[in-house]
């Protein structure tokens, strides 16, 4: 092999490897950021959905029709379930989907859970109010964010 085509094979070589590994970190961190920016936005959803069922006699009625307003803009697949401080379900009731109780022990211990089941994204959050303590679980599946490229 002539050393002009051994230098010219090396280069690309080299440059496939370089382009490959910069092309995965890109990958990594706008993926990490797309789980990210969407555990945010269930945890803005999590706290909609505390005022909407436990502060409406806290707000103004200017603020509760800005979270009403919000309220009903739902994200794909979502679900939310409300647990009072003894883990019982309140204002909605459980069907097929029911949190374990070590879940919500969790929640309740830390105040703040982000999980991730398969497709699914949880948040869970523990909200105080003058009612009481409650927990409350959000899940979703970012279908915008999961959907492939030119859909």
């Amino acid at each position: 092999m002539k050393v002009r085509n051994r230098l010219a094979l090396q280069f690309t070589l080299l440059f496939a490897v370089l382009l490959l590994f910069a092309l995965s970190f890109i990958y990594f961190f706008i993926e990490q950021f797309r789980v990210s920016n969407y555990f945010h936005r269930l945890d803005d959803r999590a706290v909609t959905v505390a005022q909407f069922y436990l502060a409406q006699d806290n707000l103004s009625e200017k603020k509760f029709k800005e979270v009403s307003h919000k309220f009903h803009q739902s994200l794909s697949d979502e679900n939310f379930r409300i647990y009072n401080q003894q883990l019982v379900p309140v204002f909605v009731e459980e069907d097929t989907i029911k949190w374990s109780k070590s879940f919500l022990k969790q929640v309740l211990s830390k105040r703040s859970v982000h999980a991730k089941i398969g497709e699914k994204q949880i948040v869970g959050l523990s909200y105080f109010d003058n009612s009481g303590k409650f927990i409350f679980v959000v899940s979703a599946i970012d279908t915008h964010g999961l959907a492939p490229c030119g859909n």
